[in-house]
């Protein structure tokens, strides 16, 4: 007779039939380096809610599920797709990252809000968006992260609802065209 865990105890309390993606992020994460010390979270199928991945190891990295959240709960950490996982792209992309912030910050631009902070600092994929988003307004990478580093310090999630009202008058526009109000 096989005791229940944690998670499978989780899984019938928040997301019953999310079985089969639990296994599957397991067999997953036995073959894929993710980042040490570091907590993700990856959205189950048919939004059945989240998998919570964290590293437990103590001398050598080791990812496991540590818990699944209903949708409605809000997950920690880092998102993360099975698709990413499927991918040799995430092991590229933390490597990429460390690169990027271990490069010396210098403050180009005085006077911003993020004056005394480091790229480190922040939630790296809302910095990433932050950059991406900025880099419409300059060429120059150091400087849109500088002003992605600014609006973040306003409000960590600046990014987030940015994407949000732009889509809603992208919406809206489409809408009037149509003839609407």
């Amino acid at each position: 007779m096989k005791l229940a865990g944690h998670v499978e105890d989780r899984i019938k309390e928040r997301s019953p039939g999310a079985e089969a993606d639990i296994e599957r992020l397991r067999t997953l994460l036995r073959s894929k380096p993710l980042e040490e010390k570091t907590t993700y979270h990856v959205p189950l199928s048919n939004q059945r809610g989240f998998a919570v991945v964290g590293d437990v190891g103590k001398k050598k990295r080791l990812h496991v599920v540590k818990t699944v959240l209903s949708n409605q709960m809000r997950p920690p950490g880092r998102p993360l797709t099975f698709r990413q996982l499927e991918d040799t792209q995430v092991k590229v992309a933390a490597l990429l990252w460390k690169l990027a912030a271990a490069e010396e910050h210098k403050d180009r631009m005085h006077g911003g809000l993020a004056d005394k902070k480091k790229p480190e600092d922040f939630d790296r994929a809302q910095l990433d968006k932050g950059i991406r988003v900025e880099m419409e307004h300059t060429n120059d990478r150091q400087v849109a992260r500088e002003i992605a580093m600014d609006h973040l310090t306003e409000d960590a999630r600046y990014y987030d609802k940015l994407e949000k009202i732009e889509k809603r008058a992208a919406y809206r526009a489409l809408f009037l065209r149509q003839g609407g109000f």
